[in-house]
């Protein structure tokens, strides 16, 4: 009797963590003020340019601010304005990995009824003035429904096919900016078409649009707290695929309120408000309490951007210093119950930001500005020890930037099998992908087949187990959507077509 022995696929999960310690900044470029992330080492070596959108749409790639490296590592949070002109806000959070092989939008919150909708729709129509006279040319806006519509050249526009349901139409015109700007409300019926009321957009910057800015990671990573709207709130949710947006702090700030900043042991809150002082809460908003007033000890005024130190201890922020008749710009530093310790400064002449700490909590990492942003410098200050100071990259246009350690997580699939195995080609068409796209693979022989969508945190959002498919080309048509039909935020998503001979993986763009 002959024996035979089949011998089974041996899959391996080869999980590999490599952390590095790096700063990582935003540097503005040209006249469209488009941005790219730069990581260097924390002796100003090493300099290497690590994200850009690269033109994804290929017309808008947008700043890049704030940014603010996860507990994990894995993870870069940041704000930008990228395709600001389809969106219902002018700026939103994104993430990139630490290996920023892609991105994902994070706000706002995207569903299937406000994006891609496929169903029986009403029209819009109106007329657009600025201060009673109307405009020659305004790009029209429903909700990033409709992307972009230009009025005729006596003001008057018409959205064609505007899902049912209260609808928030914005007209602006621009030109690297946007000129002036104006919205209006109506009720969307299918099959009826509505005139607006005339829209009399103004000369200002758009700020009847609502922003998402500030990315702070809460402690374990899973939430991302951001300033939203015109009461500068600070806002609290899930990262995608669970989304649950929660309000943490509301006041009638306006423009004095000036940064917050998260403890990264318990989420304790510090905010800093212009002509009031820094002021702490729980991570709830709760217990709110100013702990260091204007001219406390010495004249400090105008407090911003506030930053904890790592150990929670201190809390650093940029401020105005009298000393005598003379007063600078300064970096001060405060205990955590709001006693003065110190602060120190460049001088006369020299704008500094502060941008973080460094982990171990020795250094101050601050840019330092001599003519405007375009001639800006980033430096390391010892705050206990003056002396102990180094300049790490410059000049340039310089942002916003982070110290932290970076983590760079890699899955190596390996299989051991006597059988040979066959990989999937996938062919993804159109992509980058406006809404929606179709996966297309082929088979070489009849084999169970699953095709799998994730996100770039690794959540699976989209699968299809297509069963047991013949020889030849098949073809997946995807709409944007997850399992549950919410529509997914734009960004880059991972394909993984699974067969009993072989798989095969790729990239999605998903954009508006």
């Amino acid at each position: 009797m002959r024996l035979w022995i089949s011998i089974a696929v041996l899959l391996l999960l080869v999980v590999s963590l490599r952390g590095e310690e790096a700063i990582v900044f935003s540097v503005i470029i040209g006249e469209e003020e488009n941005g790219v992330i730069t990581k260097i080492n924390p002796d100003g070596s090493g300099a290497t340019n690590i994200f850009t959108f690269e033109g994804v749409p290929a017309s808008e790639d947008g700043y890049i601010k704030n940014l603010e490296i996860s507990p994990s590592g894995g993870y870069i949070a940041f704000d930008s304005n990228h395709d600001r002109y389809h969106n219902p806000s002018r700026r939103n959070i994104f993430l990139i990995d630490a290996g920023a092989t892609g991105w994902l939008q994070v706000t706002p919150d995207n569903n299937a009824e406000d994006y891609g909708y496929s169903g029986p729709t009403g029209s819009i129509s109106g007329r657009v003035t600025c201060e009673g006279a109307y405009v020659s040319y305004a790009t029209v806006v429903c909700e990033g429904v409709i992307e972009e519509f230009g009025a005729d050249g006596l003001g008057y526009y018409t959205i064609p096919a505007a899902p049912p349901g209260n609808r928030f139409v914005y007209a602006y015109t621009w030109g690297g900016f946007e000129i002036i700007w104006g919205y209006a409300l109506t009720e969307v019926v299918a099959g009826m078409n509505f005139e607006t009321d005339i829209m009399n957009v103004g000369y200002s910057e758009p700020y009847g649009k609502d922003e998402y800015s500030n990315p702070k990671w809460s402690p374990d990573g899973s939430k991302v707290f951001y300033k939203s709207g015109l009461g500068f709130t600070i806002n609290r949710c899930n990262i995608p695929g669970n989304w649950e947006d929660e309000e943490i702090l509301a006041g009638d700030w306006g423009s004095s309120f000036y940064g917050y900043d998260i403890r990264d042991s318990d989420g304790k809150i510090c905010y800093a408000v212009d002509d009031e002082g820094i002021y702490v809460a729980n991570a709830n908003g709760s217990g709110r309490t100013l702990i260091f007033a204007d001219e406390t000890t010495v004249s400090v005024q105008y407090p911003c951007n506030p930053r904890w130190s790592p150990d929670g201890s201190r809390i650093a922020f940029i401020a105005f210093v009298w000393t005598g008749e003379d007063g600078y710009n300064s970096v001060a530093i405060i205990s955590e119950s709001g006693e003065f310790e110190n602060y120190y400064s460049f001088g006369s002449g020299y704008y500094l930001d502060l941008q973080a700490w460094s982990p171990d909590g020795t250094y101050n990492l601050i840019t330092v500005h001599t003519e405007g942003y375009e001639q800006s410098y980033l430096y390391k200050v010892n705050p206990d020890d003056l002396e102990d100071y180094a300049e790490l990259y410059g000049p340039s246009a310089i942002w916003n930037a982070d110290w932290g350690v970076l983590n760079y997580s890699s899955i190596q699939e390996e299989e051991v099998s006597t059988k040979k195995v066959i990989p999937v080609s996938i062919e993804i068409f159109p992509n980058p992908a406006v809404h929606s796209t179709n996966i297309k693979f082929s088979i070489p022989k009849r084999t169970q087949v699953e095709v799998t969508l994730f996100n770039l945190l690794g959540q699976q959002v989209r699968s299809w187990n297509m069963g047991a498919l013949n020889p030849g080309q098949h073809e997946v048509a995807w709409d944007g959507l997850s399992d549950s039909g919410r529509k997914l935020t734009p960004g880059v998503y991972f394909c993984r077509i699974n067969t009993t001979l072989g798989k095969g993986s790729a990239r999605i763009t998903l954009t508006k």
